[in-house]
């Protein structure tokens, strides 16, 4: 009616009962969520007749034959308002049993979900099956958006609202989020709440409590759904989600009859890259994933297979959070062909016709493998895929090196916690994570979280108290009727007034740039308290405010000592625990079992799947030798792959040199580029990481690219100096070489 009226004034028209009428009678559009509540929607409790009825509704409305295995009954609970926990495999529709009971009942249904790439694919998949009544809200979303996402779900327009965990200890957030009215909580892949470690997050094992203070209302129900789960990642679920299922959890089967499980056995790391390039050369022009362990690993192998002419990314999760969005979007859309990731990348990439997942190393455990390979030929069943998925897990004799590292980060040292208490003092403290965090070049190119594990370990032992965050920079601005609004204030509460007009001053001086730290110093209140009073005048209208960078608020508990030998058993426990998972995962790879599949499925607490004879699955290299193997008639040998890159050298090498001259890196740092050697002592600098050259020449030994060098050297297009003020050899273009890069290979 609103939009009506201000169409009307803006084309001078009277906003009369005739047209009012003629409004009213025109068709609207019919929602998922209008067409279920039309009959039963008066608030009471579901009973089985009428969820059944809203869920036929809905599969006839999004246009579903019948409903997967387990769907309809985790529907059914969280429907009827209990908390349900459900394992459904990767392809199974798992989201669809949170997102149609929220769209098919009352109130507002939360759902906190770990990676934004899942939360924007999730909202675009339902919005082009036409339900707009979804959104999400994450970092990089914009505080205007954000508040009239906030303002829409109070309104009713919005049913399904995604967030990530971090979002629930926003101040900002939370005070928006007060008017929505919530009805039920779901959390997405909630195996998430038990992989402690360096990519761990606390947000995730505090979202009840989160919640709780978010909505100040009753306890809502919770579902918590994940692809993959064994009994005590089970059991962490329930206990740590303060989950009270009504009955058991509802398992699924992970089994995935479609995929075809293979190891590779590889003499050496080059061994290894060519056999991804010739595995990837035989599903040309098809959708695959390459898995790879680090950060590096993705630029070299990425560098590599685009020598070979594949359209190809790198992906991880150091990069930028828009560089990511473009390669997931890329990826999606089929603007590239091959992704080589990090762990990082996956959930939410609702893509069914990935043919390829190559793995080249086994992860850190069973659980992941599982999942990783699981994104293959998600489109089977429907035929919206292919009909059989390729999963291809390397291996070599020295690999899986960095599964200690992921040991030693799933628990801060005891160290590292003494000293995050000891530098806590009494009462509340303000923290920027930023610098807490630093970076971990040498192996997965992730934060290094051990500080901020550490408080969450003091936490786990009542030692602090988690309050909800604080916002470290923002901006507060004015808008045309500030004045006006404080003068109307001072006559309903004028202390409120007072703390306004200190802010106001403030940010006029400031030129409206809002920074915690300064602005407690120069009113000489704690954050949180400045925070109150900007966000009373946020909800007022009297002032605009966005935020952007969070810190964390912590209270050391009075007259508390932690309990450090208890902490120190808690941290050797999860790292055994991490370690054993990883010695289990080593166990598959290297193993010859007589069935991978049905191997995975113990693991998990599966019996035999019912296709399975005589220890026979049909789809593994284990138990049936003879599955073939296109890419082991690649045309690409390893003589002819070197051959060529050896053809291909020159350029590489003349075009990288062009593109870093200024005599700022030595010889051996550029031969380090082209080989994408980046570890060691010193590690090579993020610039020539991120050169288009890195990496190219990787199938080559360090002889042969030195060599190469030696004899751009000696025809005369490239020259050896020391720059000044350094004492190392650089390397330059002659003019030779200049007019080469220009005419033959341009950049």
């Amino acid at each position: 009616d609103a939009a009506y009226e201000a169409v009307a004034r803006h084309l001078s028209r009277e906003m009369d009962d005739t047209r009012r009428e003629r409004i009213r009678r025109m068709p609207g559009v019919e929602t998922l969520s209008r067409a279920a509540l039309a009959v039963g929607g008066n608030g009471a409790p579901l009973d089985s007749v009428e969820t059944e009825r809203r869920l036929e509704v809905a599969r006839r409305w999004l246009g579903f034959d019948q409903w997967r295995p387990g769907q309809q009954e985790v529907m059914g609970r969280f429907m009827r308002a209990e908390d349900v926990v459900a394992v459904l495999p990767t392809g199974s529709g798992k989201s669809v049993t949170y997102q149609i009971p929220a769209l098919v009942s009352p109130g507002v249904t939360l759902v906190v979900s770990p990676l934004i790439a899942l939360m924007r694919d999730q909202v675009d998949n339902l919005r082009s099956r036409g339900v707009s009544e979804v959104a999400a809200i994450y970092s990089g979303v914009s505080q205007a958006e954000q508040e009239a996402v906030l303002r829409s779900a109070t309104q009713g327009h919005i049913k399904l609202l995604y967030v990530s965990p971090e979002r629930l200890w926003s101040p900002v957030f939370r005070a928006w989020l007060e008017e929505v009215p919530v009805a039920r909580i779901a959390v997405d892949e909630a195996h998430c709440i038990s992989l402690w470690g360096h990519s761990f997050r606390p947000e995730y094992a505090m979202i009840p409590r989160a919640v709780a203070a978010a909505v100040s209302r009753r306890r809502l129900p919770v579902a918590a759904v994940t692809a993959t789960a064994t009994r005590e990642v089970l059991d962490d679920i329930v206990r740590l989600l303060d989950i009270q299922p009504d009955g058991e959890p509802l398992v699924g089967s992970v089994d995935r009859p479609e995929i075809r499980y293979y190891v590779e056995r590889c003499r050496n790391r080059k061994d290894r890259d060519l056999r991804v390039v010739q595995i990837v050369e035989a599903f040309r022009r098809r959708s695959a994933v390459v898995y790879v362990p680090t950060r590096n690993d993705t630029h070299r192998l990425a560098a590599l297979l685009r020598s070979f002419g594949h359209r190809v990314r790198p992906y991880s999760g150091a990069m930028e959070l828009g560089e990511r969005q473009h390669t997931e979007d890329a990826f999606r859309h089929g603007e590239i062909d091959v992704v080589v990731a990090t762990k990082a990348f996956g959930l939410g990439i609702d893509k069914p016709d990935i043919e390829l997942i190559v793995h080249l190393e086994m992860p850190a455990s069973i659980e992941e493998y599982v999942q990783e390979t699981g994104r293959a030929a998600r489109g089977a069943r429907d035929g919206t895929g292919p009909p059989t998925g390729i999963a291809v897990l390397l291996t070599t004799g020295r690999d899986c090196r960095i599964h200690e590292y992921f040991v030693q980060s799933s628990a801060p040292d005891i160290a590292t916690v003494r000293h995050a208490w000891s530098e806590l003092a009494d009462g509340l403290n303000f923290i920027d994570p930023d610098l807490l965090a630093g970076r971990a070049d040498t192996e997965d190119g992730e934060r290094d979280e051990s500080h901020a594990l550490a408080l969450h370990y003091l936490e786990q032992v009542g030692a602090v108290r988690r309050h909800q965050d604080f916002v470290l920079r923002g901006r507060l601005s004015s808008v045309d009727a500030t004045e006006r609004h404080l003068e109307e204030l001072r006559s309903r509460d004028a202390a409120l007034a007072d703390r306004a007009e200190e802010v106001v001053r403030l940010a006029t001086e400031e030129d409206d740039e809002y920074r915690a730290t300064t602005w407690a110093q120069r009113l000489g209140q704690r954050p949180d308290e400045i925070e109150h009073t900007v966000i009373e005048l946020l909800k007022l209208g009297i002032c605009s405010f966005s935020a952007w960078r969070f810190g964390w608020t912590f209270e050391r508990v009075a007259a508390i000592e932690p309990d450090w030998d208890g902490l120190e058993q808690l941290i050797e426990k999860r790292r055994a625990a991490v370690h054993r998972r990883a010695e289990e995962a080593r166990a598959l790879a290297r193993s010859q079992p007589d069935c991978r599949r049905r191997e995975m499925l113990r693991y998990l607490g599966e019996t035999d799947p019912p296709d399975v004879t005589l220890a026979r699955c049909g789809n593994c290299d284990a138990c049936t030798p003879e599955l073939p193997r296109p890419w082991h008639d690649s045309p690409i040998a390893p003589e002819d792959a070197a051959d060529a890159l050896r053809e291909e050298a020159v350029a590489i090498a003349l075009v990288l040199i062009d593109g870093v001259e200024g005599g700022r890196w030595s010889k051996r740092n550029l031969v380090r580029t082209l080989r994408a050697d980046a570890g060691g002592k010193h590690a090579l600098h993020q610039v020539l990481r991120a050169h288009s050259c890195y990496g190219r020449l990787s199938l080559l030994d360090e002889r042969e690219v030195r060599e190469l060098i030696d004899r751009l050297i000696a025809e005369g297009g490239v020259e050896e100096y020391t720059p000044e003020g350094r004492d190392y050899q650089s390397l330059r273009l002659t003019a030779e070489g200049r007019r080469t890069v220009r005419g033959r290979y341009p950049r």
